[in-house]
């Protein structure tokens, strides 16, 4: 977890300008985050984990996977010998191919349009839309149809319709309200939509579409209902085969669209959950043994009575599938895609997935610690320590796994030091906390172990202690000997707020701890910390620390940003919403980055360290746990996909000054406190424009005292304890704040009635 000393600031930040300063070719204006991190690197982002698929699509020899790390292209010229060739940092649960483009999309929202006419080097585009999750697409003509997901999954919304004349930059050209499905497919100029009640799931429902006019769907009025939960639907002549969890495989005879006819079920396919058709065969999956499923063949020689040609069982669960070259490619939950020969559909033979993603293993990212060019990822799948060296991001040399009998959390580094959280595979959290010298930074050697009074997630250290936290409590271990670590204390702050982030700056502990606010330990007796200050917070979730700044991200006010210059009184002075729910926090000396709950986050201009402006998205596979920075990249920890690593470097920030201007330098107010009038004298450094405004302790601005051009020099303003409509505030702690170009200078105030 996060450690903040003095001497640690100055040296990222030096790194961070040293590495910039020497990679200008490769840096980016900031204007340009757009939507995505830029990728001047010739690699791209990289992730290790397990690469599972959760959608897959084939666009000529190339085979575009989706996977927990992204969109992984291989070379599939040779299907039993895949070359990997790219990865593009989307996370997609649909795919399809058109031309160069590759349109992806997720269920939560998340439609993006990825140039692959290279497919080494993939370019996602400045298409995009995260307001809408897909259900399913498909491309007709040349117009990409969605079904789109509302948040309360409800089925009656529509079909939205992009025209792709110009594929890199699909055009919206209508939204046609109506029944949802599931699953779409096409037949000549109908569109037919598969769905299910969410909440009586054992009923489907089919729909159709009139496409006539492929730019504007009508719906034919009236939809079919028939038991059973249709996961998927494939088309063939005047036939529909309709895979459905309880009730088998259904076959409707679909020749009179708005009157559609069951003619036939298979329940020996209950529980199906794709269907696809190439040529004269309907290939169906269906669960099999434990981790196992079944691909059964079904000849369509008869479309109204499928026959059963074969069955062949492979490892894993189907989710989607796409056929090419008389190969079929099975998108996989729990293994690699599966691979299986169907050129003779009688015969269809299951081969090995040879394709592997650079630096793709079984892992877990539960917490990552950055110290130089090595990241330490604690990992509870497998290994429970992994190192990583990072110096050469084209590559990222494992150089070391740990084992252990015990499954990994977060990691902390201490000078020489590296804590770990563990718990057994029976337990649910981590119980325990390991030590390890890391002397030889590459090849740590345990020192001890000791129990942790609870459960815990996440973890800070400071010389001689270490701190974790879960469910409210804060327990304190004494880690003097680092080979006997020894539980000491349990902290409970007030209310009965829960937190999962710690942070130590200096010889403060904050801890961030839902409905309880932002909880401030002064931790100078390491292993005694005491209650100094607690930040009114709905429900703060994460906080880093900028300067006398704290950053904070809290579930229903957004982002607060609180000045900690004294902490034992520390005062919000300035809150706004984020566009979703704030989840982790990071600052470096010009930018900040918030992460959301699920996946992703926005990234935040700080030259005015009180104002922050927002500029732009960024992609996660998942929620991000945590993050660390290390040269111009940040490595992102996301539980169940690795570590992600993204560019957050641009050119501007060599002009970032490396200390920031002190909060209080050159301004005071007399008397302090006042009853009814007190003047506020600052300095400017320079003559230019300058705002003084005065704000509460919410960051809500009270008054404007100055706004306007002044010379440089030393200025008086009075503040008679009102409000803009004059109105006389109560008594209480005020801020007053002078923004000039050159600084952001405060002082409290407080006004007695």
């Amino acid at each position: 977890m996060k450690h903040h000393l003095a001497k640690h600031s100055v040296h990222v930040l030096a790194m961070f300008l040293f590495l910039t300063a020497g990679s200008l070719a490769l840096a980016q204006d900031c204007l340009d985050y757009a939507d995505y991190f830029p990728d001047p690197a010739p690699t791209g982002p990289r992730a290790f984990s397990t690469g599972l698929t959760q959608a897959v699509a084939v666009a000529g020899t190339s085979l575009c996977l989706g996977t927990d790390t992204g969109v992984q292209i291989f070379d599939v010229s040779n299907p039993l010998a895949p070359i990997w060739l790219s990865q593009a940092p989307v996370w997609a649960e649909r795919m399809v191919a058109y031309g160069d483009m590759l349109y992806t999309a997720r269920y939560s929202g998340g439609l993006q349009a990825i140039d692959i006419s290279d497919p080494t080097a993939p370019v996602i585009t400045d298409f995009h839309r995260n307001d809408m999750g897909t259900f399913d697409f498909l491309i007709y003509d040349h117009y990409l149809y969605i079904v789109p997901k509302l948040e309360n999954w409800s089925f009656l919304f529509g079909i939205t319709v992009y025209d792709l004349t110009d594929p890199a930059h699909p055009e919206l050209v209508n939204e046609v309200e109506g029944g949802a499905g599931f699953s779409i497919c096409m037949s000549g100029d109908t569109m037919f939509l598969a769905n299910y009640d969410p909440y009586y799931s054992d009923i489907s429902y089919l729909g159709t579409a009139d496409l006539s006019d492929p730019a504007n769907p009508i719906y034919n009025p009236g939809w079919f209902s028939f038991p059973g939960r249709t996961n998927d639907i494939a088309v063939y002549g005047d036939y529909l085969y309709a895979a459905t969890d309880t009730y088998g495989l259904y076959v409707i005879d679909v020749s009179d669209a708005g009157d559609p006819t069951i003619v036939h079920v298979m329940p020996e396919l209950i529980g199906s959950h794709s269907v696809v058709v190439v040529g004269q065969t309907a290939w169906v999956t269906v669960p099999g043994a434990p981790d196992t499923h079944d691909l059964v063949a079904l000849s369509l020689a008869n479309p109204a009575r499928p026959g059963l040609l074969n069955e062949v069982t492979f490892v894993g669960d189907d989710l989607y599938q796409a056929e090419s070259g008389g190969w079929l490619y099975i998108a996989n939950d729990k293994v690699r895609p599966a691979l299986v020969d169907i050129s003779i559909p009688s015969s269809p033979v299951v081969r090995p997935w040879t394709g592997i993603a650079p630096g793709h293993g079984e892992l877990n990212a539960a917490g990552i610690a950055v110290a130089g060019d090595l990241i330490y990822i604690g990992s509870d799948v497998g290994d429970p320590l992994r190192i990583i060296d990072v110096s050469d991001l084209s590559v990222m040399r494992r150089i070391t796994r740990v084992p252990g009998e015990l499954l990994g959390g977060d990691v902390a580094v201490q000078d020489t030091l590296l804590f770990q959280m563990m718990k057994t595979p029976s337990q649910p959290m981590n119980r325990w906390l390991d030590s390890y010298s890391i002397a030889d930074p590459e090849n740590p050697r345990f020192l001890g172990r000791g129990e942790i009074g609870d459960f815990s997630l996440n973890l800070a250290t400071t010389k001689g202690a270490v701190y974790t936290t879960l469910n409210g409590l804060i327990h304190v271990m004494d880690v003097s000997d680092p080979a006997n670590p020894q539980h000491v204390l349990a902290l409970n702050p007030p209310g009965n707020g829960s937190g999962r982030d710690l942070l130590v700056n200096g010889n403060h502990l904050y801890a961030p701890l839902g409905s309880s606010g932002l909880v401030i330990y002064d931790i100078t007796e390491a292993v005694a910390p005491l209650l100094v200050a607690v930040v009114d917070m709905p429900h703060c979730y994460a906080v880093d620390i900028r300067g006398n700044l704290a950053y904070a991200t809290d579930h229903f006010n957004g982002l607060s940003i609180i000045d900690i210059s004294e902490p034992a009184e520390p005062i919000i002075l300035h809150s706004e919403p984020t566009p979703e729910i704030g989840h982790h926090v990071r600052v470096d000396q010009s930018k900040l980055f918030i992460t959301t709950l699920f996946s992703g986050g926005w990234v935040y201009d700080l030259a005015d360290p009180l104002a922050p402006r927002l500029e732009g998205e960024f992609f996660t596979v998942s929620g991000a746990t945590e993050m660390e920075f290390i040269g111009p990249w940040m490595a992102m920890a996301q539980a169940g996909c690795g570590v992600q690593f993204a560019w957050r470097a641009c050119e501007s920030v060599v002009s970032v000054p490396e200390e920031m201007p002190p909060l209080r330098s050159g301004i005071f107010a007399m008397p302090n406190p006042f009853n009814p009038r007190t003047t506020i004298t600052y300095s400017m450094m320079r003559a230019g424009d300058v705002e003084v405004s005065v704000v509460d302790v919410a960051g809500r601005r009270v008054a404007e005292l100055v706004a306007g051009w002044q010379t440089d020099g030393t200025h008086t303003v009075a503040w008679d304890g009102r409000d803009a409509g004059g109105r006389a505030m109560p008594s209480g702690s005020y801020m007053v704040r002078v923004r000039s170009a050159d600084s952001v200078q405060a002082t409290k105030l407080t006004l007695v009635r």
